[in-house]
């Protein structure tokens, strides 16, 4: 049968003869409209929508897994109101959050929560994490970490790292650039406010004021004891 024979309705499948040509061109014609139709169910799907939750909810969620200390119970309400963007709360709604304090008093477990639970979350990433990525990539990395929704999690642990000589402190820079693009920025460190300007300068302290709230956990003990 010629390739471009009209197609007669009364045909049999016994009548259509395929050259191997015209047999690897159907078989390719379909796996396209395929890989189409799959890419088309993809970019029209409906994204997945979390429950924005209220404040009280949040609390009540976070009491299900984790106590509540008296030490932390104003912190983690203030945090809910927050994350609620709840009128009531006594924080700025527009900045980020800084957390302070000593080891194990919590600081990383609560931003890990609201970061999963929320509509709209921050990815967690730690310092040190990045300093290792900036050593193997450069600055490219600076510039991945500049914008975007992030929480910096244990500022004050990573170190100068070099990439082909070039030595970088790499969360200050990261700090400036987020600072000019206007990112929301959360960190958690157990730095005091004088030891981050000793660790970055002056500058970054007075970007952070205009950045961040801070919550201070100078109350709080350490709940891995």
């Amino acid at each position: 049968m010629e390739r471009r024979q009209r197609y007669d309705k009364n045909c049999t499948e016994k009548d259509i003869k395929l050259s191997d040509r015209d047999n690897r061109d159907v078989e390719m014609m379909i796996l396209q409209d395929r890989a189409l139709r799959e890419y088309a169910k993809k970019i029209n799907r409906v994204p997945e929508v979390k429950k924005k939750y209220s404040a009280e909810e949040l609390s009540g969620l976070f009491q299900q897994k984790y106590q509540i200390f008296d030490e932390t119970r104003e912190i983690v309400w203030q945090m809910c109101l927050y994350f609620a963007q709840d009128n009531r709360c006594e924080l700025n709604l527009e900045k980020g959050l800084l957390l302070a304090g000593g080891v194990g008093c919590g600081k990383t477990t609560l931003m890990r929560f609201f970061a999963n639970i929320q509509p709209n979350h921050y990815q967690m990433k730690s310092v040190r994490e990045i300093s290792y990525e900036y050593a193997e990539h450069g600055e490219m990395i600076l510039k991945s970490y500049s914008n975007g929704a992030y929480c910096f999690d244990d500022m004050g642990t990573e170190s100068n790292k070099k990439h082909f000589g070039n030595e970088s402190n790499v969360l200050e820079d990261i700090i400036s650039n987020r600072y000019d693009s206007e990112s929301l920025t959360h960190i958690t460190t157990n730095l005091r406010s004088e030891d981050i300007e000793e660790a970055y300068g002056i500058r970054v302290r007075s970007r952070l004021r205009s950045m961040v709230n801070l919550i201070d956990f100078k109350n709080a003990k350490d709940l891995r004891k």
